[in-house]
Order: structure tokens, then C-alpha cells, then sequence
């Protein structure tokens, strides 16, 4: 079973030198952590893995894929 304990967006601005600001264009990816059969395990995905508007349920499917990939 996984749960979503916590999910921190990362942002990064696109041109050197710019202001990031915590908007979707400076969206860089997102580090999660899950509780995965009762250990916390952190995951982080980048921006074509994880959109800046996923879902718990797509977070959740991510991690899925993630520990199939570690298998």
C-alpha cells in the first residue's frame, strides 16, 4: 500500500539570471514522500514525469512505476 505523505514542488527559472517564482512555466519537477508497505521512501520525478497539475492519484501511479522499475 502507498500513501502520500508529503510533496514538494520544485521550481527553477527558465532563463538564467530571472527570478524563480512558484508558477507553472518555472515548474521543475517534484520530490514525494511515500509511505510504501509501512517504510517512508522519498522519489523525485521531474517535470516530464510528473506535470506541475498531477493529482494525488497520479502521484501514486508514478511511485507505482518507479518501484516496478526498481525490481
Amino acid at each position: 500500500m502507498i500513501v502520500i505523505v508529503e510533496s514538494k514542488l520544485r521550481f527553477r527559472a527558465p532563463i538564467l539570471g530571472q527570478r524563480t517564482r512558484p508558477i507553472a512555466e518555472h515548474y521543475d519537477g517534484r520530490r514525494i514522500v511515500a509511505e510504501v508497505d509501512g517504510q517512508k521512501r522519498v522519489f523525485v520525478f521531474d517535470k516530464e514525469t510528473l506535470p506541475f497539475d498531477a493529482t494525488e492519484d497520479d502521484m501514486i501511479k508514478a511511485v507505482e512505476a518507479e518501484l516496478k522499475r526498481d525490481e
